[in-house]
């Protein structure tokens, strides 16, 4: 058997959620992680579609004048959105994969993306 890749179509992003802290820092022990970690709300872009952010106000290039950074951007990245970037999105959002070596993967529409998480942090439970 070969191994799967998931390569994602139109307006979807491909994320692996960010994964849960099992214990506090402190050195409590969590319980119903699992749980938790369903509803997490970060997760890490994994892949693009082709046409993630495509015809987003502020995310055509043509819209800038040429020179302007943004005229040679592809949409994704105006938004801000790139492979390995952290986003934010609603609770549950998006289609879990169930496919061997996905389990923590969900496929996001663009538009339910919400903001990127820039510098360093860790999720515990005691953050829901």
């Amino acid at each position: 058997m070969s191994e799967i890749t998931i390569e994602p179509t139109g307006h979807y992003v491909l994320v692996e959620m960010v994964e849960i802290a099992k214990q506090s820092k402190g050195g409590i022990i969590f319980a119903n992680v699992e749980k938790e970690q369903a509803a997490t709300q970060v997760a890490k872009v994994i892949a693009i579609g082709p046409t993630v952010c495509h015809g987003f106000p502020g995310c055509i290039p043509s819209e800038y004048n040429p020179g302007h950074p943004r005229s040679s951007m592809e949409p994704h990245q105006i938004w801000g959105i790139e492979v390995g970037s952290f986003v934010y999105y609603p609770r549950y959002e998006g289609d879990v994969i169930k496919i061997a070596g996905y389990e923590n993967f969900r496929l996001v529409n663009d538009e339910r993306l919400k903001g990127v998480l820039k510098g360093n942090f860790e999720l515990t439970k005691a953050d829901f």
